[in-house]
């Protein structure tokens, strides 16, 4: 079966990552990983659209403090349904501090499920899209199991 990530990044930077961990998430070792690549914001949208037939995608979203950030924001809320959603932050905004707290709690509060600063934090993610290709539904409970089981704490 093929599962498909979307992944709305100018800098290429989490493209890079989805390529390097993509298939850690993979619920079955046959199964087939197909990245995609949207330029803009409004293009996520078409291609959740468009994204009918098989698992629900994963829409991973370059998160970018003073440029890209804000058109997510507004298209996140109208891309919502069956995806699950995740925000990568771009490298100049995963320095710790006031913005990048912001820039985290807004994507959060519209809809992301994760918000990841380290390319290697895919790979920690990886168990929470595989058990969400797997269910097929994410449940807060399951999100918040997942997110205290598998991933490090923010702070230590």
């Amino acid at each position: 079966m093929w599962y498909r990530w979307i992944v709305c990044d100018p800098s290429q930077r989490w493209v890079r990552g989805v390529r390097r961990f993509g298939e850690q998430a993979l619920p079955r070792i046959d199964d087939r990983l197909q990245i995609v690549e949207a330029e803009h914001p409004a293009q996520v949208s078409e291609l959740l659209r468009g994204a009918l037939d098989g698992p629900p995608p994963v829409v991973l979203w370059g998160a970018h403090p003073t440029s890209l950030w804000e058109p997510c924001l507004s298209h996140l809320t109208a891309a919502s349904g069956q995806a699950l959603h995740l925000a990568g932050l771009s490298s100049d905004a995963s320095a710790s501090g006031p913005r990048q707290n912001d820039l985290a709690v807004h994507l959060q509060a519209l809809g992301c499920s994760l918000v990841l600063a380290e390319l290697t934090d895919l790979s920690r993610a990886a168990r929470l899209v595989r058990r969400f290709w797997s269910q097929r539904v994410l449940t807060p409970a399951v999100l918040l199991r997942a997110l205290v089981h598998d991933l490090p704490n923010a702070e230590g």
